[in-house]
């Protein structure tokens, strides 16, 4: 589940694990999120109430660029500390 996946990841980052350990949980993130998107949208196209069909929409694409905002922080942070790692060396 995505809950599970988050506090893995957040698990990572507290425990100071290196880079490939929380690149490797945003994955798992990154692979529920998506699964969400798709079921909201899904389920939005199949709703005859078009109230509930665009709010789940929303729901959706607001999951679908908080996702992204991720990426770019988990990238970022990646490559940030990859850099540091071989300033240290």
């Amino acid at each position: 589940s995505l809950s599970l996946a988050v506090e893995e990841f957040l698990g990572t980052v507290k425990n100071s694990l290196p880079p490939r350990e929380f690149v490797q949980k945003e994955k798992l993130i990154i692979l529920a999120a998506h699964k969400l998107i798709y079921i909201g949208d899904t389920v939005s196209q199949c709703v005859s109430d078009q109230a509930a069909s665009n709010s789940l929409r929303q729901c959706a694409d607001r999951l679908c660029e908080q996702l992204k905002e991720c990426m770019k922080a988990t990238k970022l942070t990646s490559e940030e500390v990859s850099l540091t790692d071989g300033l240290s060396e």
